[in-house]
């Protein structure tokens, strides 16, 4: 029988080993897994230590080989930080008995970090237990669905209307350790979503002692508006801009427009308080004005 044909590259690598100049294949596959950055090593590898060098080639940590085939560095810098976004390069080292280290491949990664807001959501509050009569639920908070859109872990530390609402939270600066100071940040892992809402009550009108539609309210007997006044005042139909804003641990803010419709009923919520909120509100049009990126 007569044999005729070419002997590829591929069967020259196969057969005797790698081709003059080019290198080793290290990395079989590299993914961002919540707090720490997953590399599967490919099969036979030389590699003592993978090696995570920052965008100005600084080295930032080392993960030891040995005889595992799958290595892990964390994302962290310290508590709480992950490194900035940038493109990062992992370094596969091998050293020899003489104690030198030699590249043998290099893999790039990008480290990511965007919040986008997909979803918000008035909260009603039942009053049935509450004050006069059987009133219907009223809109006093709302829940905010955040996603993490990036590969880092995003830990939130403030979520909250600073205007726009009948009565907005206390700015970012006001919350030094944070607004759930008792719990620490909210974790969100990359790729990830979670809901959250912020403290008291930003869509709960504190009406004055002056303007109590309760006319058996201290201080004011026969002086207070009624409750029709109060709907014709603020549950009409009006539609308000509010400034939503969220902040990170490491001091990123992303802020958004929400326009709320206060409609339906004016309802006292709390028997012990002259607060009210509508019967009625929804959310009407959303806009991500700021989508800031994580920084040191």
């Amino acid at each position: 029988m007569h044999l005729t044909g070419a002997i590829t590259v591929g069967t020259l690598s196969g057969c005797l080993g790698l081709l003059p100049g080019s290198k080793p294949k290290v990395f079989e596959t590299v993914t961002v897994e919540d707090q720490q950055i997953v590399v599967q090593l490919a099969d036979g590898t030389n590699a003592d230590a993978i090696d995570l060098r920052s965008p100005s080639d600084e080295l930032l940590d080392t993960a030891t080989i040995g005889r595992r085939s799958t290595v892990t560095l964390p994302v962290y810098e310290e508590r709480n930080t992950p490194y900035p976004p940038g493109d990062y390069t992992l370094v596969a080292v091998e050293t020899n008995g003489n104690g030198e280290s030699q590249r043998l491949d290099d893999y790039s990664l990008t480290l990511t970090s965007s919040l986008s807001v997909p979803a918000v959501q008035p909260i009603t509050k039942d009053l049935r237990n509450g004050f006069g009569g059987d009133p219907p639920p009223v809109a006093t908070n709302v829940q905010v669905t955040i996603e993490n859109t990036g590969n880092l872990p995003v830990d939130i530390s403030y979520i909250g209307f600073t205007e726009g609402v009948p009565s907005p939270n206390d700015p970012p600066s006001e919350f030094p350790q944070g607004i759930y100071p008792w719990s620490g940040p909210v974790h969100i892992a990359g790729s990830a979503q979670t809901s959250l809402k912020p403290l008291g009550a930003p869509l709960r009108y504190s009406q004055p002692y002056s303007q109590s539609p309760d006319p058996n309210a201290v201080g004011v007997p026969n002086q207070s508006a009624s409750w029709k006044q109060l709907k014709a005042a603020h549950c009409n139909g009006s539609r308000h801009t509010a400034t939503l804003v969220i902040q990170t641990a490491n001091g990123a803010i992303h802020t958004s427009s929400v326009t709320f419709e206060y409609a339906g009923e004016a309802f006292r919520h709390d028997a012990g308080s002259l607060n009210y909120a509508c019967s009625n509100v929804t959310v009407v049009e959303k806009s991500e004005t700021t989508r800031a990126t994580a920084t040191k």
